[in-house]
């Protein structure tokens, strides 16, 4: 099987015009294109493939009235060849799948660019190609690898890889191609590489949870590591299977799911699209992908105001025993017309099960072409982390509140990689003993960065530590000891009413001898 590309111009704009307006995806009857082009490859024959690609109509760089770029595959049907390169070849193209767009290097690069470097030779869309024969074969060879470009296509055209197989089995296995890290990859053909697969998730791993506790006390970094160990690898698609939003107080429903916005075209005509956002993004993940796990990571949810960021989806929270939402929940046009373009057949298929399992209806009663409602399926995960002691957060309700699975994360959590661990206790003893603070307002073991308490001097503290050190005098100066610094602070080395900048002064020069009982010693080297 040897593979082609077509480039179609002036002499084909009613074929260009007919793909632009045709329906998209398999055909149920062939399209016939008919057209002639000189130096035909004599490596393609009849029955090889050919990846179309609508050009220009006047030769002069101008803009044309369709968009440039790959619009369809087909199969050489017939070539009348002649005796000389500089004759015209006939030859016939058999159409059995059309793009829903144009496809050119800018969408490659948008969505799938670990993918374009593997194919970036191809002729037309190769980076540096500027022939323009219409018809150039696909030459075996450095970065001209057809499994990446289909791998291109698939990432940009939405229901490719179930489709395409039933009308050109051949491609069946490039379809299967996973592109390598260029930068971990010697082999420039871009032969795929395994995947180290995550360890499966336990049974018992809840599908929404907070990681909550006090400040530095590693909630960040224990849900990382989960996330990590069971969600680590890539799916099919080449896509992160953990998508990380940060809420904060101007964070929107919006943000959240998706809206619309004013677009730039490809022929820099402005539009309004719907953009989606990190939830529509993994939702259409998961439903498109229901054998791989997905994860959702929220990090400060509290930072928003989470009823009304999750707004009608605050219904799909509840869970049923299987994992998947209890109930579906509407959602508006905008969000039905994003999922009709971008679930696959498959995706599509699993979410009007899922609705109609929850509506104990059958999928007889649901219209083959409409999407008004939604539900999370059970490979859909969402976990999120909170601390209820910072300044300006918004307070959770009850009824969303017992939606999630709360996971603590204790004061000293992680203390054994502290390096001034007794420090560190001794000023939480005075916030509870001396200032009464909830515990929420106690410094954990992760509140300086481990990388700058890791080594010290031979003359005491580094300067990287006390720079680093700031943080702890600024959260107990404006935050946790507000009201009650002459409980923490020691007056006699930093003055009766000091300003901040008097306190970080004497931390210079007089390190942790600045606290109420303790002196000017090194921190402790247990780690070392």
């Amino acid at each position: 099987m040897n593979y082609a590309t077509v480039r179609l111009g002036k002499d084909s704009v009613s074929d260009i015009t007919d793909l632009v307006n045709a329906h998209a995806g398999a055909q149920s009857e062939s399209y016939s294109i008919k057209t002639r082009c000189k130096q035909f490859p004599p490596d393609v024959d009849a029955g090889d493939l050919a990846f179309v690609w609508l050009g220009s109509d006047n030769g002069k760089g101008q803009k044309t009235p369709w968009v440039q770029g790959f619009r369809a595959i087909a199969r050489f049907a017939h070539i009348e060849r002649v005796e000389s390169r500089d004759e015209d070849t006939e030859f016939e193209l058999s159409v059995d799948y059309i793009f829903n767009e144009s496809i050119n290097r800018v969408d490659f690069l948008r969505e799938a660019p670990t993918g374009y470097y593997w194919c970036c030779n191809i002729p037309i869309i190769g980076v540096d190609d500027r022939a323009n024969q219409t018809v150039r074969a696909v030459e075996s060879g450095a970065l001209t690898n057809v499994g990446a470009l289909m791998y291109c296509f698939a990432q940009c055209q939405p229901g490719l890889r179930e489709e395409v197989p039933g009308v050109y089995p051949e491609l069946l296995d490039t379809l299967a191609y996973v592109p390598p890290n260029p930068r971990s990859h010697n082999d420039d053909t871009g032969t795929a590489l395994a995947q180290q697969q995550p360890e499966p998730l336990p049974a018992s791993t809840p599908h929404q949870a907070i990681f909550f506790g006090a400040p530095g006390t590693g909630k960040s970094f224990d849900l990382q590591s989960k996330a990590n160990k069971y969600f680590s690898s890539l799916d099919q698609d080449q896509r992160p299977r953990t998508l990380r939003v940060a809420f904060h107080p101007e964070y929107s429903i919006h943000q959240f799911v998706g809206t619309y916005r004013p677009v730039v075209s490809q022929l820099d005509q402005i539009s309004y699209a719907f953009v989606p956002g990190p939830f529509a993004r993994i939702l259409t993940s998961a439903l498109n992908s229901p054998d791989e796990d997905y994860l959702l990571v929220i990090e400060e949810i509290n930072r928003a105001n989470p009823p009304a960021v999750f707004g009608e989806l605050f219904q799909l929270l509840d869970r049923s025993s299987n994992g998947a939402s209890e109930y579906p929940t509407s959602i508006g046009e905008d969000f039905q017309q994003y999922l009709q373009t971008r679930l696959s057949t498959a995706g599509m298929n699993t979410l009007k099960q899922l609705v109609a399992n929850a509506s104990s209806s059958t999928l007889s009663t649901i219209e083959n072409d409409t999407i008004d409602q939604i539900i999370l399926p059970n490979n859909l995960y969402m976990w999120a982390t909170m601390n209820s002691a910072d300044q300006g957060v918004f307070p959770l309700d009850t009824a969303f509140k017992r939606r999630w699975e709360f996971i603590f994360k204790d004061i000293n959590s992680g203390e054994e990689n502290c390096n001034w661990n007794t420090q560190r206790r001794h000023i939480n003893s005075l916030l509870l003993n001396e200032v009464n603070a909830n515990e929420d307002k106690l410094i954990g073991a992760f509140f300086i960065k481990t990388e700058a308490t890791s080594k010290w001097g031979n003359e005491g503290l580094l300067p990287s530590f006390k720079e680093e050190f700031h943080k702890v005098i600024m959260y107990l100066f404006d935050d946790a000891a507000r009201y009650y610094r002459k409980s923490i602070f020691n007056t006699e080395l930093v003055g009766q009413v000091p300003t901040l900048s008097e306190i970080i002064e004497s931390w210079n020069v007089n390190n942790f001898a600045i606290f109420v009982g303790l002196r000017n010693i090194e921190p402790d080297k247990t780690s070392e």
